[in-house]
């Protein structure tokens, strides 16, 4: 859209906030809050770009931001590498998702051992834990029997 139009995108956005900065919409008063919450002083920044570095432009509507028609122009204009851009963008993000919930949800799960959850040296740690546990268990009972005799 750059391209055909010989207006750069940072251009556009600058002068989208300049008029949003002007309006009296919700996203102006968005915008406003938005502006409070930052050191700069945007608004002057803001005017100084639109003023000076665009020349005035930003109020003649050449500089408005891109619209959903401009987007339907440049993809049926550029239909190749829309589809490209299309199709890598669903193998990207939305492939492996699906390939995620079609496994998931299709195929069973084995049901998990007990013994398999565990780590091998802390199973074996706990065991012979246990073991000595037994056997003091059993060393107090003996003991216990001893005394009550």
């Amino acid at each position: 859209f750059a391209i055909q139009t010989n207006i750069l995108p940072a251009a556009r956005d600058i002068c989208t906030q300049w008029a949003l900065s002007r309006g009296n919409s919700i996203m102006h008063r968005m915008l406003l809050k938005l502006e409070q919450c930052l050191f700069v002083d945007v608004r002057t920044e803001l005017d100084e770009l639109a003023a000076i570095d665009l020349a005035g432009h930003c109020a003649d509507g050449r500089y408005e931001r891109m619209h959903t028609g401009d987007i339907f122009q440049l993809t049926g204009h550029y239909h190749k590498a829309s589809i490209i851009f299309y199709v890598t963008l669903i193998v990207v993000l939305l492939a492996p998702q699906l390939a995620y919930f079609i496994i998931s949800n299709i195929f069973e799960r084995p049901p998990v051992d007990e013994d398999e959850g565990m780590d091998c040296e802390l199973g074996e740690k706990l065991e012979e834990k246990v073991e000595v546990l037994e056997e003091q268990m059993l060393e107090l009972q003996e003991q216990q029997l001893h005394l009550q005799r």
